[in-house]
Order: structure tokens, then C-alpha cells, then sequence
């Protein structure tokens, strides 16, 4: 096995099909000897033959593998001839947003009662007063949605003709207590137990901090309340001037001269954090549904086969190549990219010049006069920044974030657009100094794709959801 540098380039048929991608360097030639063209979608770049139709091309079966995580998803485009050996075709690496959702909802809470967070009450509507059977929060359902949107875009990338997904399912009580077993794994842990009794006998009925019994003991958080919670695995029994002692200090900071118990209570934290395996444990089921509805046939692999093929191949354990390693019909891998595509949702938000509505269309004082005339005369007026209605909602529509394309000083220039001027100008983002050009010049070649692309290196899993695997 291999690794490279590049990734096949995705490629079109000249009727807008997808159809087995090719070498950077061939792509790169196709497009100078004019057979190509520039075929973007969701801002991810690849080419269209001109000449070559779906059926004159030749396809081969492509499988496109997921690798959930509460973090990062990997997936993977990967193809497989007669002799076993496996191809990577496209390596993406997606970043969730669902920590700063849930930051985000929890400051809300906290504002609700002030008056900053009064002023943007609403009152519950018909609508709103009840949610809808199987609706997930919003942290855990951006795992789903943004999941799906690349499933969406890949599916129209490659000709893809089966999906695989890791299903894995976590034991959160397990994870815990690896040692429970039988009747008490049933009934769970605090079954017929009060908390505090529970917590004094995990204990041994012994401070932890300095370990004298038969003292008057109390419930202590290791981390505090404003950043802890009062889960079971936070709480500890300590004696009164332990507690005294140790206020609202930082662990860390308290048993400095402790380093082995130091060690010992911060991995009992480090293994009960199941915050990522919840939010796994609740949007899988609803993104499985979701690949059913695709038509595509879907199986599933487990962490096991793939833990296996790790170790055999000594590949490093990241979200893409878990999932470039996923199934049972190969024996070998050809080439696995070192750089993958990243894509990080930034949830539709864009550095705008110019506020604009739902269609794209400037909202200002002009809009405002061309939206006073009559019908007869809007139609024969149009918007400012645009040359006639069908440009105002036709395919043509050009608006912030979309990649567009435009001669500037007999140079050509690509790049995403920027509305300036009340949307009589567009100016190629991160230019200095600015390409700017009049917006009836330009031309779009995708639309925004409400997500942030870089190429890199994939990252590695972090301590925490290693565990969980």
C-alpha cells in the first residue's frame, strides 16, 4: 500500500452524468485541449467530457463507505477490481458543528431569564407548542442533516452503487462499569439505591482524597458545576475539610502532589464521558433511515472487521480510512490519499457586502423603489444588479458564496462571489486587490455550498471516541 497526494478527479458526462473519475494530470489535459470543461458541484471541482455520453463510458461498481463520529465522519469512495485490490476514489473528512449547537442552546437557557434573552421571546405558536414524534435536538440533528447533505453530494459525484455504513451500537453502562455483569448490568447500576448510599459504597466508605474512614463524608464535585455536571462518575465521597479544602479548585491544581490518584480519578472521567456516544446512539438510527430512503442498496460493518484490517494494513485510525477499510471483498489497498477533502459546515452564514432576500435579489432603497411600481412596469424594470427577471429567478442568479467566473484585464478569473455595490458588482472573495467586475459579466458555475473546503491532511481520533470503538 501506498499513500498519495491527490485525489481522481471527478468526472461528467456530457449529459451530466457521473462516470469513473481520472488522474489530476489527465483531467488537467483534457480541460487544455478543449475536450472538458469545469463541472462544479456544492463548490467541490471536477469536469464534464463534451464528446462522451453516459452509455458510451464504461462504469464500474463504487461503493461509498461511512464512518460515523460525534466529531468528525469520514467517508469514502472506494472501488474494487476481480484480483481484490481496493482503490480510494475520494477521501472526505466532515466537521459537525453539534458542540457549538448545543453551546449555543445552552447560552439561550441561561439568557432566558434576563433581558437579553426576553427580548427575543416568542410566544408558542400552533405549530410550536408541541414537537413532532421522532423529532431529534438540534445538536444531534445537525449530525444527520449535514451527514446527508454530503451523501447527496457524492451520490451525484460517482456513480455510486451500494452504501456501507459502521453501525455500531454503545453500551454507555458498560463503558462505564466494565466489571457489571448479569442481574445487576439488567437492572442497571442505581437500581434500589440511593445516590448517595451508591457513591459511599464505590467508595469503600473512605475519602478519596485522603483516604481516613469512619469520618462524617460528603458528596464533592471533581469538576465543578459550571463546568462539570452532577452525574454519578462526577461525584466522589470525601471527608468535610477535604471538601473545605479543595473549594472550587481545579483537580488538577488540588492534587498536585498526588499524581497517581490524580491519574486514576481523571481516567474514571475520561472513560464515563458519553457524551459522543449518545449523540452517535441517537442520529444513527435516523440517518440509516434516511440512506434507506435513497434507494441504494445499504449494509452495514462492524467495528471489528475494520479494527482487523487496521492493524493488518497499519494504517493510522482516522474517521476516512475507517472507512476506506470498511467490507469483506478486498485484500489489499492500492493507494490511500494522505490528503483528504475537509468540509466544515459554516450553516448557510457568509461574509456579505450586501443584505440580499431568499432569492439573492439586494434589499436596499432601490429594491425598495423597483418593488413600489406596478406589475406592468416591475417587469420591464427590473432589480438593480440584475439584467431581467428571468436573471432574478432563473438559474442564473448570482449571490454571495456562489463560485462564479469572469475575465478581469484579459485574465480569467475563479473564485466565490462577494456582492458589493447593492448588487451591481461582484468581487472574487480574498483577492488584494479586489477583482471586481459588473454582475451581467460574470457567470456561475455552482451555487454556495454552504460549507467551508480545504484540503489536509485527516485528523486523528481524539482519546474519547477511540474508546468508544
Amino acid at each position: 500500500m501506498t499513500y498519495t497526494n491527490y485525489q481522481p478527479t471527478p468526472v461528467f458526462s456530457s449529459d451530466g452524468q457521473p462516470i469513473m473519475p481520472c488522474h489530476p494530470a489527465r483531467a488537467r489535459k483534457l480541460l487544455t485541449k478543449g475536450r472538458a470543461v469545469p463541472h462544479h458541484v456544492r463548490g467541490i471541482f471536477g469536469i464534464r467530457i463534451l464528446d462522451r455520453s453516459r452509455a458510451d463510458c464504461q462504469v464500474q461498481d463504487v461503493a461509498l463507505n461511512i464512518d460515523t463520529g460525534s466529531s468528525t465522519t469520514g467517508f469514502a469512495v472506494v472501488s474494487d477490481d476481480e484480483k481484490g485490490q481496493r482503490t480510494v476514489l475520494a477521501a472526505v473528512e466532515l466537521t459537525h458543528r453539534a458542540r457549538v449547537i448545543k453551546a449555543t442552546m445552552t447560552r439561550r437557557r441561561q439568557l432566558r431569564h434576563t433581558r437579553r434573552g426576553r427580548l427575543r421571546h416568542r410566544a408558542p405558536r400552533f405549530n410550536n407548542r408541541r414537537r413532532k414524534p421522532g423529532t431529534l435536538p438540534p445538536s444531534v440533528d445537525s449530525l444527520r442533516t449535514d451527514t446527508m447533505r454530503v451523501v447527496n453530494t457524492l451520490t451525484s459525484m460517482y456513480p455510486i452503487s451500494h452504501i456501507s455504513i459502521e453501525h455500531k451500537k454503545f453500551d454507555t453502562q458498560l463503558m462505564v462499569y466494565p466489571d457489571i455483569r448479569s442481574v445487576e448490568y439488567q437492572r442497571g447500576t442505581l437500581f434500589g439505591w440511593q445516590i448517595r448510599a451508591y457513591i459511599l459504597e464505590r467508595d469503600q466508605g473512605r475519602c478519596v482524597y485522603c483516604r481516613r474512614s469512619r469520618v462524617r463524608l460528603e458528596l464533592d464535585h471533581v469538576r465543578p458545576r459550571a463546568t462539570g455536571s452532577d452525574r454519578v462518575d462526577n461525584l466522589v465521597a470525601c471527608c468535610r475539610e477535604c471538601n473545605v479544602k479543595k473549594a472550587n479548585q481545579p483537580i488538577e491544581q488540588f492534587l498536585t502532589d498526588q499524581p497517581e490518584l490524580l491519574k486514576r480519578i481523571l481516567e474514571r472521567l475520561q472513560r464515563s464521558n458519553l457524551a459522543s456516544a449518545a449523540h452517535i446512539n441517537a442520529a444513527l438510527p435516523a440517518i440509516i433511515r434516511d440512506l434507506w430512503q435513497l434507494g441504494l442498496p445499504l449494509s452495514s460493518t462492524d467495528a471489528a472487521s475494520v479494527s482487523w484490517a487496521r492493524q493488518q494494513l497499519n494504517v493510522p485510525k482516522t474517521h476516512c480510512y475507517d472507512a476506506a477499510l470498511q467490507g469483506h471483498d478486498f485484500t489489499s489497498v492500492v493507494s490511500l490519499p494522505s490528503r483528504v477533502l475537509v468540509l466544515r459546515p459554516n450553516n448557510g452564514r457568509s461574509k456579505q457586502k450586501a443584505n440580499v432576500d431568499r432569492h439573492g435579489t439586494p434589499i436596499g432603497r432601490p429594491f425598495r423603489q423597483q418593488q413600489a411600481l406596478q406589475h406592468h412596469l416591475r417587469r420591464h424594470n427590473p432589480a438593480v444588479g440584475h439584467s431581467d427577471r428571468r436573471q432574478r429567478h432563473g438559474p442564473q442568479l448570482i449571490s454571495t458564496g456562489d463560485t462564479v467566473r469572469f475575465t478581469h484585464q484579459d485574465v480569467l478569473h475563479t473564485g466565490r462571489a462577494v456582492i458589493k455595490s447593492a448588487g451591481r458588482r461582484v468581487a472574487i472573495h480574498g483577492t488584494k486587490p479586489e477583482i471586481s467586475t459588473k454582475i451581467e459579466r460574470c457567470s456561475r458555475l455552482a451555487r454556495n455550498p454552504k460549507w467551508v473546503i480545504r484540503r489536509a491532511a485527516p485528523s486523528q481520533q481524539t482519546r474519547a471516541e477511540a474508546a468508544t470503538k
